[in-house]
Formats: C-alpha cells, structure tokens, sequence
C-alpha cells in the first residue's frame, strides 16, 4: 500500500539488501589466523543455519596476511616476495 502510494505521488523506489548478510553475532570467537576476537558465532532461535568462524574464515584477505607472516618469519628470498605482492594485487582486483 505504501509501495502503490510513493508510486501515485511519483516517487520511484528501489530495494537496498545484502544477500547472505549477517547482522552482529550472538557470541565472539578468537580467530586463529591473528589470535583477534571476532562475532562470528550466530545461534538463531530457530535453530536454522547456525554459523560459527568456519563459515567465515579464513577469507582471501587472511590468507595473504597469514603468507606475508610465514614470508617475513621465514626471510624468504626477494623472488617470492614479489610473486606475493604480484597475487596480492590479483587478488585485490576482484
């Protein structure tokens, strides 16, 4: 009805959602990637699709943070910290 009467007045309207988004998480969890805490634990009362930190992680971003971690700690040599760079700028492109 709200719709019908924007519409009648001449008011466009559009529908703004994220897909598979979540609101804030019920509990917070310690990522192991980096040892931070994030709310990534989600228990619906419904108890539909309960989620917890491996659904979430570890995403693209940590990935590439846990490699220049292991490249740094390691002192690989100066080749492979260009061939990182080069798939961290790949990847930032997406």
């Amino acid at each position: 009805m709200l719709i019908a009467k924007a519409h009648k007045s001449g008011v466009g309207l559009y529908a703004d959602m994220v897909i598979n988004h979540n609101g804030g998480g019920d509990e917070e969890e310690v990522n192991p990637l980096d040892g931070e805490k994030r709310w990534t634990k989600f228990n619906p009362k419904s108890g539909i699709f309960p989620r917890d930190y491996n659904h979430f992680h570890p995403s693209r971003y940590e990935r590439m943070i846990v490699e220049a971690r292991t490249m740094r700690d390691t002192r690989i040599s100066a080749i492979a910290t260009l061939r990182f760079m080069r798939r961290l700028y790949r990847y930032a492109r997406l």
